[in-house]
């Protein structure tokens, strides 16, 4: 899995320099470029492992159902999410314009430096609340999503202060000129909310691995 990351890591970061030394770069040929990226990295992957997949459809409409069962309610959630991340900035677009928009976004980004951290370890904790509900039952996965849920809030208080105490500096850092200076309680209060959302994805990932997705969504 890190040997593939890395190469669509590579792929991806070299099409953007190109892409930025030749003044190309947009939002429309970032995508492209990350699509590139992810779209050659599997490909390849999947000719390597090619012996490891069987394909057949006698048992297609079975393993939909199994699958549909749970997976519904996985989608709908994911688009909740989705929504919910997204709204902030369509209602800060309508209510308050472009130009406020633009400073919560760069707001978002300097919070969003967690982001590779938390879903890091959200990947190791979905099979790890599987294996525990399997192996010692509802009650020890209700404990492990409790320890997991204090092992994220002591290690997103620390950022969280960096952010309190350094949130300015670091926005005039990565972002240049008198719009975004000035905005450390923003900053402080979306590193809460980060906070929030980091203790309370142990109890979804807990409910998801006990087969209760519509709960989560």
């Amino acid at each position: 899995a890190f040997l593939l990351d890395s190469c669509v890591a590579a792929i991806t970061l070299g099409l953007l320099l190109v892409l930025g030394s030749r003044g190309e770069l947009t939002a429309i040929t970032a995508f492209l470029a990350v699509g590139t990226g992810c779209g050659l990295g599997g490909v390849t992957w999947f000719i390597m492992e090619r012996r490891e997949f069987s394909f057949g459809l006698g048992h297609l409409g079975d393993t939909f159902r199994q699958s549909w069962s749970q997976g519904r309610w996985l989608f709908s959630g994911q688009l909740a999410i989705q929504a919910q991340g997204y709204m902030t900035h369509w209602l800060s677009l309508l209510i308050a314009g472009v130009t406020v928009t633009g400073i919560y976004a760069a707001s978002m980004s300097i919070v969003a430096f967690s982001n590779p951290f938390l879903y890091g370890v959200f990947n190791v904790l979905t099979p790890q609340s599987v294996r525990m509900l399997r192996n010692s039952g509802p009650a020890a996965l209700k404990r492990q999503a409790m320890r997991d849920a204090g092992l994220l809030a002591m290690l997103m208080i620390p950022f969280c202060l960096v952010i309190f105490l350094a949130g300015d500096s670091i926005m005039a850092l990565v972002f240049k000129g008198a719009d975004y200076a000035g905005h450390g309680h923003l900053l402080t209060v979306l590193a809460l909310s980060a906070l929030a959302s980091a203790v309370g994805a142990p109890a979804s990932i807990a409910l998801a691995s006990a087969e209760r997705s519509g709960a989560v969504a």
